[in-house]
């Protein structure tokens, strides 16, 4: 009977961590946040399909939005930004200028299906465009929207080619 607990803990030792037990818990507002939702408000009493995507000064992300097998569910999945990513995503957000391209600007002929806000909360940043074909970001804030996704994939990048990512070199 001795050899269960080590077999216990060579199991919990073998089972890869979820990369959200290494960071602490998210605090107070995001850093940053996108929300997507729909172009049109829903009929009056329908809550509005939304997904948000947030991430905190201490690497915490969450991304919450419908659930694909649970109508009307909200899903939840976390995780946490590695330190030495969390700084390149900080650069980036304070680099961010959030606007939308300027100048002579093509978009696609698709209609909009969403309605996408990205925020900087902290900093009281907002800008809003659609997808599939709003107009585009700026560059700084489009660099700032690759940097987060990548940086919190399940696999991210090595950190030099993240780092490029998100200075833009």
């Amino acid at each position: 009977m001795a050899i269960v607990p080590w077999l216990v803990l060579a199991a919990v030792l073998a089972h890869p961590r979820h990369a959200g037990a290494e960071c602490a818990q998210a605090k107070g507002k995001p850093v940053y946040r996108v929300t997507r939702g729909p172009v049109h408000e829903p009929p009056k009493g329908e809550k509005p399909q939304k997904q948000v995507f947030s991430v905190f000064a201490t690497g915490r992300w969450t991304r919450l939005g419908p659930s694909p097998t649970a109508p009307g569910e909200t899903e939840a999945h976390t995780g946490c930004i590695a330190p030495a990513a969390m700084k390149e995503v900080a650069r980036a957000l304070a680099k961010a200028r959030f606007r939308v391209a300027g100048g002579l600007v093509t978009t696609c002929a698709a209609l909009p299906v969403a309605r996408v806000k990205y925020a900087a909360l902290r900093r009281g940043k907002r800008v809003t465009t659609e997808e599939p074909c709003g107009i585009p970001l700026d560059r700084s804030t489009e660099r700032l929207r690759r940097c987060a996704e990548e940086a919190t994939r399940d696999q991210p990048p090595p950190l030099d080619e993240l780092r490029k990512l998100c200075r833009g070199d």
